[in-house]
């Protein structure tokens, strides 16, 4: 496995974000704004592929990793990882609030799904892409990691970090310990 730092110039920002990256820490702070999201089609019917995400290029096995943190208020703001082939095919991993704190995934195909689960925040996911299968998992902090979702998504694509507030003013987030390795 071959680990890329913060500091790589493959990492690009999907929408401005006004980003503080400490490489040194593995950790980056940013912003997103009202009306981002990523969610396709089902149930409310809305196209949105405009969230806030720093993606790296992927083709085959990668692990992503970190843990995250942000001012969760208003319903469906939310925070995590992602995995885009196109605007109508990724997959997102979050805590998201609805209510209260769930842990999550989306997985769209043309239509977006929903999975979820309650959850404690702050926490941890991991993303793990072996033969164009992807496994989620998380950890509330400190905790231990647990499964979560198993889905194919395999072929080229960009994989990173992600929030958006659909509904809400927008909220500042966070990562820390962001660990990105690519199978060489």
């Amino acid at each position: 496995m071959k680990s890329l730092g913060l500091r790589d110039p493959a990492w690009l920002w999907t929408r401005e974000s006004h980003p503080v990256v400490d490489a040194k820490k593995g950790t980056v702070t940013w912003s997103c704004v009202q009306g981002s999201d990523y969610w396709r089609l089902t149930a409310s019917g809305v196209v949105a592929h405009n969230g806030h995400s720093r993606v790296i290029p992927v083709e085959g096995d990668f692990s992503l990793e970190g843990d995250f943190s942000a001012e969760l208020a208003v319903q469906y703001d939310q925070v995590g990882l992602i995995v885009i082939k196109s605007p109508t095919e990724w997959f997102k991993a979050s805590f998201e609030l609805d209510g209260q704190i769930y842990v999550g995934g989306v997985h769209t195909r043309e239509t977006s799904d929903w999975s979820l689960a309650p959850a404690t925040f702050p926490g941890g996911l991991m993303l793990v892409r072996r033969s164009e299968v992807v496994e989620l998992s998380w950890r509330p902090q400190g905790g231990e990691w647990a499964k979560l979702r198993q889905l194919t998504l395999g072929g080229p694509a960009s994989a990173g970090f992600y929030s958006a507030s659909p509904l809400g003013p927008g909220f500042q987030a966070s990562v820390a310990g962001l660990r990105f390795s690519l199978e060489e």
